[in-house]
């Protein structure tokens, strides 16, 4: 009898861990996937095409996944942008108006595979 009940409970604890994991997963795809759509916002000036595109992508989960988080990160990607927009007016290289574009693309490409973004959304994931 002993026996049977720990296994039982084995059982149930192995299937609680896989779910958390998948729980995680979501948590962090999500996180990345909004951080991204704001950067590109922020970083190209929340233009007509932009909000288009935006409007146009499904990518991400159709219920509040994060709930509060929605601030924090919108907050993020707005201050990240604004400092990519310092960098690219101190910088010494003329760039042309596509060179920008392409760098707004680039820096918020790089933010969604940094490891500057996954100890943030580590410590977040941690305080829910």
């Amino acid at each position: 009898m002993k026996k049977a009940l720990l296994a039982c409970l084995l059982l149930v604890a192995c299937a609680s861990q896989k779910d958390r994991k998948s729980d995680k997963e979501i948590f962090v795809y999500e996180f990345k996937i909004h951080y991204f759509k704001k950067c590109l916002k922020y970083g190209f000036g929340d233009s007509p095409e932009i909000q288009r595109i935006l409007a146009l992508d499904k990518s991400g989960y159709s219920e509040p996944v994060l709930g509060m988080l929605y601030i924090e990160i919108d907050s993020l990607a707005k201050k990240r942008a604004m400092y990519y927009k310092l960098l690219d007016i101190n910088s010494t290289k003329e760039h042309t108006g596509a060179s920008k574009k392409e760098r707004v693309l680039s820096n918020c490409l790089c933010d969604y595979n940094s490891k500057w973004l996954d100890s943030i959304i580590k410590k977040k994931y941690k305080g829910n």
